[in-house]
């Protein structure tokens, strides 16, 4: 997928170079014959340096102080070793070893270090992926650093899975504690976490959880509950047998007398998978994740594709918005555009107005205060940015300045299109909109004449009932002077002020 990406893989490891080497053609690293650079094993001194094949077939010598065989660079892909690293650095050779070899094998946390450094001094783009503490200090020289952490995605599923289970719990005892509070019987334990609780009057789901739980763990539901410790009677167990067979006024007492142990199995089974050993693993951070600035949860590489996926689409859309800025700001104000606005704006002002439908289907607009000022500001501020009316105002809107001449052509064709508008939809509402009542619905005069003396006396009662509560409330007011002078009257005589 990076390869045909136009991104390259490398591999840098510690372990053997033949490992390596498998590995990387495993995952299509390296396709054509692999060459490793190392020292020779007859190399007593410590100082020679060959190339050799797999099956040691083709051992070529090797001087660092010289350039690289080119034919070798042409058919062979390179696997370098740490002690061959460290004969390359600072030689001629170093930057060529660097830009072909695809494999590094037994390399220190050094030296994967340096090769990052040499990369980035090339002009390449890098991204180290590692999981160890080895690999700090390449992480740190990467563009991009992504720490691997040892989970999987069935980890990943558990620890989903534990934390819902877990919200769902706490959400239920709260539940229980406050029917329990009102005296009222626990509610039934959710599907979810059925599984969680043992079997009982408020675990009616008890059944359904077993089978899916068991299903997950590949084992039968008898066994499942028989591993998490519960007792679960059939009606061919004894003391099935028992509760059937005994008297019916002793089922009743037995019956009571579980469900006041439910709450106590409830304790006691929370408490065991408390102490369960198939709770979730914990995913701990180490000395990669503080050094990348990513890290995955999951042990294998395929967050570095994403990370690549998301990055590109970011780039992609931070310079397609640059690119749109820069076009829009090199459009500049003229007499053209400044029009355009200007009747835009009036036609928006005059869409607003004129479509708004009042009585008797809603308020008029006259009662929507807000859009009633609204149209009435932005119509003003339409008139004087054509009229020039405040100067201030038009280089604030970036207007270019107008001619007498136009500023009267303008205002006319603004009025006019206000006008017009108004006249087209008034004929076609009189032309096309019927809101005339049908005949079924016309009242006589006499109803209507009814009608209007019926609104009279009742304005009248109005206004009758509005003045007596006025009336009222002087009257109350005046008595409450009254008493409060009666008690200044009272304390000034030095009598008690009541």
């Amino acid at each position: 997928m990076l390869n045909e990406s136009s991104h390259r893989v490398v591999m840098i490891t510690g372990d053997n170079p033949l490992t390596a080497v498998y590995v990387a053609r495993d995952v299509e690293i390296v396709d054509r014959e692999v060459l490793i650079l190392d020292a020779p094993e007859d190399n007593d001194d410590g100082d020679k340096l060959v190339w050799r094949s797999v099956d040691d077939k083709i051992s070529i010598p090797v001087d660092p102080t010289k350039p690289i065989d080119p034919e070798i660079i042409k058919t062979k892909d390179l696997c370098v070793t740490g002690y061959a690293l460290a004969k390359f650095k600072g030689q001629q050779a170093w930057f060529s070893i660097l830009r072909h070899t695809w494999v590094y094998a037994r390399v220190s946390p050094k030296q994967k270090e340096d090769i990052l450094l040499g990369l980035k001094e090339m002009g390449y783009y890098t991204l180290m992926a590692g999981d160890g503490t080895n690999d700090v200090g390449a992480l740190k020289q990467a563009h991009i650093g992504v720490a691997l952490l040892n989970g999987t995605q069935e980890d990943l599923v558990r620890i989903a899975e534990h934390s819902r289970n877990t919200r769902m719990k706490d959400i239920y005892q709260k539940q229980v504690e406050m029917m329990k509070r009102f005296n009222q019987p626990a509610p039934p334990v959710p599907v979810l976490i059925a599984h969680m609780y043992p079997p009982g009057p408020s675990n009616p789901n008890f059944n359904k959880a077993v089978e899916r739980e068991a299903q997950k763990k590949n084992v039968s539901p008898e066994e499942y509950v028989k591993a998490q410790g519960y007792d679960v009677e059939t009606i061919t167990s004894p003391a099935a047998q028992q509760l059937i067979n005994s008297d019916p006024k002793n089922r009743n007492a037995q019956a009571q007398k579980k469900a006041a142990n439910l709450a106590d199995r409830m304790t006691t089974s929370l408490m065991e998978n408390e102490l369960d050993d198939n709770e979730p693993p914990t995913l701990k951070l180490g000395d990669a994740s503080v050094a990348a600035p990513f890290t995955s949860k999951l042990r294998n590489v395929i967050a570095v594709p994403n990370i690549i996926r998301q990055g590109r689409c970011t780039l992609v859309a931070t310079i397609q918005m640059y690119k749109i800025l820069a076009l829009n700001c090199r459009v500049l104000a003229s007499l053209l555009n400044s029009a355009v606005y200007l009747l835009q704006l009036i036609q928006q002002i005059s869409t607003f107005a004129i479509n708004y439908q009042g009585r008797p289907f809603r308020e008029s607009l006259s009662e929507n205060r807000g859009m009633f000022w609204g149209i009435l500001g932005v119509s003003a501020l339409a008139f004087s940015c054509a009229m020039e009316l405040a100067p201030e105002i038009n280089e604030q809107m970036k207007l270019v300045p107008f001619t007498d001449e136009f500023k009267t052509t303008m205002t006319s064709v603004m009025v006019f299109d206000y006008a017009a508008c108004w006249t087209i939809e008034v004929v076609l509402k009189r032309l096309f909109s019927d809101f005339r009542p049908r005949d079924i619905a016309d009242r006589r005069p006499d109803q209507l004449e009814r009608e209007k003396v019926r609104k009279a006396e009742a304005i009248q009662k109005l206004i009758a009932e509005q003045e007596k509560a006025e009336e009222e409330k002087i009257a109350a007011l005046e008595k409450q002077i009254a008493d409060r002078r009666q008690q200044v009257a009272n304390w000034r005589r030095g009598g008690p002020a009541q």
